[in-house]
């Protein structure tokens, strides 16, 4: 291990410096620096081999001595308990952790999490896993029935008469009835300059000419025929006219910005808004026809038929013209998602709703599973073996067991000087 072999190189060390020394002091018997060099290093060697032991013993069998070695592994159960209750009482702390969620703005730590840390690609990856399983299990049958059925209620509580009257307002505020009025004179313009509506007036005109003529008194369809023979009563010719007339009047409109058919419109539509604050009679007239018109509505079978496209597009393998249309659907399903995920960061109530529901899930979870804690600990711990639990230690205290190795050279050189010197100071005086 790295963190013991600068305390293995000292100790070495010291052992040859100790072997040369002896030599030395073989053939230099009587040299005071010789014999107090010899002293020190012999007490330096000692004291680096007595911490070597005891710090080995720790984790194995020094030079495979079985008495009161390999103290972790033979105490592994209790130093797991020890460490599990000084992680769940005194690192987190029951106390200490809700004082903690109290201070914790949890809302922006999970935004910030989400935004720009990994938190968008796991829940990215998680929404992604979560539409496979929804369009998996999904019944478009029965599903289509239930968002019929959801639709209509909605639409039967929704009140149709104050909408009525807010648009029929915001139509003329922002001057949008002259669009409506434009473009419905461009369609009523392009479905007369048609040769089919063309005709069709002018047999309306025939027919009803015909029709006339043929109930009037007897007398009056004399004066017709006079005037047909005089070339006064023409029904083609009417129904031209009437054609060229109704063409000429449209392009009027559309042309002319401030024509009175415009303004009519625009009165029109201030009356209906007015008059439907007073005339409740109208009001549940609009509301009887709306919900008559959701009773005899059916489009789950069109929902259902969507749903089977979605599901096969989605489910479908993701290879070729299949890939495209399963990263389409859920592309826009994501984009959906992250529309209201903005919605929601920008709406203060929600998210002070939601900072309260978070802590006091953090909460409850601290007051009633506090002991998970300790669990967790003890389940990590139990996990490793003997080995991996040396490992363990020795990688986070290896730099101090190394010190306490170097220490002991040097506390045992210093004993030696100080022995050499009281029997030195024995012998002379």
């Amino acid at each position: 291990m790295k963190s013991l072999n600068l305390a293995d190189k000292v100790l070495a060390g010291v052992c040859l410096a100790f072997g040369a020394s002896l030599l030395v002091k073989i053939n230099c018997k009587d040299s005071l620096a010789v014999r107090m060099a010899f002293s020190v290093l012999e007490a330096a060697v000692v004291g680096g081999f007595a911490d070597w032991f005891a710090v080995t013993a720790l984790f194995r069998k020094p030079l495979g001595f079985p008495y009161h070695t390999e103290l972790i592994p033979r105490n592994r159960a209790k130093l797991i308990g020890a460490t599990t209750l000084l992680v769940q009482n005194d690192f987190f702390n029951k106390d200490k952790l809700l004082a903690s969620v109290e201070r914790l703005p949890l809302l922006a730590h999970l935004i910030a999490w989400v935004e720009n840390g990994k938190g968008k690609y796991v829940l990215l990856a998680l929404l992604r896993k979560a539409i496979n399983q929804f369009f998996a299990k999904l019944d478009p049958k029965r599903a289509a029935a239930g968002v019929e059925r959801l639709l209509k209620a909605e639409i039967v509580r929704f009140n149709l008469t104050p909408f009525i009257q807010q648009q029929a307002k915001t139509l003329v505020e922002q001057g949008q009835h002259q669009k409506i009025v434009d473009a419905s004179a461009a369609a009523l313009l392009e479905l007369l300059q048609q040769a089919s509506t063309r005709r069709r007036i002018i047999d309306y005109c025939v027919q009803s000419y015909q029709e006339e003529k043929a109930a009037n008194h007897i007398l009056l369809r004399g004066l017709k025929w006079l005037g047909e023979q005089m070339g006064q009563i023409d029904p083609e010719e009417l129904g031209a006219e009437l054609h060229a007339q109704a063409v000429r009047f449209m392009k009027e409109i559309e042309g002319d910005k401030n024509h009175p058919l415009r303004g009519w419109v625009k009165q029109k539509l201030l009356e209906v808004a007015e008059a439907l604050d007073k005339d409740a009679k109208t009001c549940a007239a609009i509301e009887a026809w709306k919900n008559a018109v959701v009773r005899e509505a059916h489009f789950s079978a069109a929902l259902e038929e969507l749903l089977e496209i979605l599901t096969a597009q989605v489910l479908a393998p993701a290879t070729g013209q299949a890939k495209g249309a399963n990263e389409a659907v859920t592309a826009w399903i994501i984009d959906q998602f992250v529309c209201y995920w903005e919605a929601f960061k920008r709406n203060e109530e929600v998210c002070r709703s939601v900072e309260q529901a978070l802590k006091q899930i953090v909460i409850h979870l601290i007051e009633h599973e506090h002991a998970i804690i300790g669990a967790v600990v003890t389940l990590a711990m139990e996990k490793l073996t003997d080995a991996g639990l040396n490992k363990l230690i020795e990688e986070r205290v290896g730099t101090d067991l190394q010190f306490i190795r170097i220490n002991g050279s040097l506390v045992g050189g210093c004993i030696g000087l100080a022995l050499f010197a009281a029997g030195e100071l024995v012998r002379r005086f």
